[in-house]
């Protein structure tokens, strides 16, 4: 697939929509909103991505990212996510730990952990906190962080089917590009707040695959990153299009 070309002044046109998008101010049902409800889009989004990921329980955040498949990320998986991560007792677990619980309790059981019943979800933590500690075999030593930064960065989309993560059941293209960004790669998650953004202000309509590179160019033509476009496009979509509120923020 090769990207699209732009005359100077479809660029043009562009480079306005994504300045628009960012000078909106945060609304009550923006991702963030709770954060940064006096910010502009452009300027929560630039403190959002300002956080040292480091910083992260890597096991909580590759939970959120399953959780985060098709749901309302404000609403629904972050009261959950915040709970876990203030509990004394799963606060600080490791993937081991992880693994650990995964083996030891079913998914109805699970519902303490992560505040979810959800079998399907649960299955696909297990075989991907399963596939981690694979890999992490293959590279001993490093942290949990440290060992999903690793592969975040050498993960490539193209090779999705073959990769040890992104080869697992019920990981689609979503969920995998979610998880190289948060684990520090700079790229967008193809998932519906921005499909909606790039169909109804860019007017593309677009497979998730042609997504990336669209978002890619967009970038390109802003003079910003990707994952900064990425999160301009979903606190816009999640708060001021809200076509299916049911959808991943």
């Amino acid at each position: 697939m090769s990207k699209a070309i732009y005359s100077d002044d479809e660029r043009r046109v562009i480079k306005q929509t994504v300045e628009e998008l960012g000078n909106k101010k945060m609304k009550e049902g923006c991702h963030g909103f709770r954060d940064y409800s006096d910010k502009t889009i452009r300027e929560a989004a630039r403190l959002q991505l300002n956080k040292p990921k480091s910083e992260n329980n890597a096991a909580i955040s590759v939970i959120g990212v399953v959780l985060g498949a098709n749901r309302n990320w404000e609403k629904v998986v972050r009261p959950n996510l915040d709970s876990l991560k203030d509990s004394q007792k799963y606060g600080s677990m490791t993937f081991e730990q992880l693994e650990g619980l995964l083996i030891a309790i079913n998914f109805e059981g699970f519902k303490e952990v992560w505040g979810h019943r959800d079998e399907k979800k649960y299955n696909t933590l297990k075989e991907l906190v399963a596939a981690i500690r694979d890999f992490a075999q293959l590279h001993p030593g490093l942290s949990d962080f440290d060992l999903m930064s690793q592969w975040a960065r050498n993960a490539k989309l193209e090779n999705r089917r073959t990769d040890i993560l992104g080869s697992i059941r019920n990981v689609g293209i979503a969920t995998f590009q979610h998880l190289r960004l948060t684990f520090g790669v700079d790229t967008v998650k193809p998932d519906q707040r921005v499909m909606e953004v790039l169909q109804l202000e860019f007017g593309k309509k677009l497979s998730p695959s042609k997504a990336i590179l669209e978002v890619e160019e967009i970038a390109r033509i802003a003079g910003q990153s990707v994952a900064m476009i990425d999160q301009i496009f979903v606190k816009y979509g999640s708060g001021y299009l809200k076509k299916n509120s049911s959808c991943e923020d």
